[in-house]
């Protein structure tokens, strides 16, 4: 008979992000994994978020649980900034002004002020790295101006990118659907010990 305390499911919290679109429909992702989306009323959106959650195709790695264990002081800022259509013809083509919102998590050291932050752009899932002192409306002006290309962005893209909708961050549980409490404790001992080195590095 095995024992009940070896076959316990390993359980974390994340932080998403929700957004109530124009249809009053909500969309709800991680904040580091905005491809992983649920999208209807939101009564059962942060539940079925829960269950794709849960059997996360690569859990088997700590890396793939860790990301998701985000330090205190997450925030979300919303950044006005200016993108370039060059490759339409004529007016088409002129600049336009888009509100994005970004969510920002800080890369902790110990005992210290933050080294910098994460800061992850769902409307692209894009992510990069803010160093102290850097100006972040600059960095993600900077990063629009040849992303969207880079991307090949196609008229869906555009659409998500440009499309502004309230945001917040929430808490959501998850319990992985096959790892062993006792197997995912020793993975993320692992992973909390390879993120502290990075942290002091």
């Amino acid at each position: 008979m095995s024992d009940p305390k070896s076959d316990a499911k390993l359980r974390f919290t994340t932080l998403v992000l929700r957004r109530e679109l124009p249809s009053e429909y909500h969309e709800v992702a991680p904040v580091v994994a905005p491809s992983i989306v649920a999208y209807g009323p939101e009564d059962r959106t942060a539940l079925e978020l829960q269950l794709a959650l849960s059997e996360l195709p690569e859990e088997a790695k700590p890396s793939s649980v860790a990301r998701h264990l985000l330090p205190a002081g997450v925030r979300l800022e919303t950044i006005e900034v200016e993108l370039a259509r060059s490759a339409l013809p004529g007016r088409l083509a002129h600049p336009i002004t888009a509100t994005i919102t970004v969510a920002l998590v800080p890369e902790p050291r110990p005992d210290a002020a933050p080294a910098g932050h994460w800061v992850f752009v769902p409307a692209l899932d894009h992510a990069f790295y803010l160093a102290r002192g850097e100006d972040l409306a600059d960095r993600l002006q900077a990063d629009l101006r040849v992303l969207p290309a880079a991307l090949a962005l196609d008229a869906d893209g555009w659409k998500r990118l440009l499309t502004w909708a309230p945001a917040r961050l929430e808490e959501v549980a998850v319990e992985l659907a096959t790892t062993p409490l006792a197997e995912a404790q020793g993975r993320k001992a692992l992973a909390d010990a390879e993120r502290k080195r990075q942290a002091i590095a």
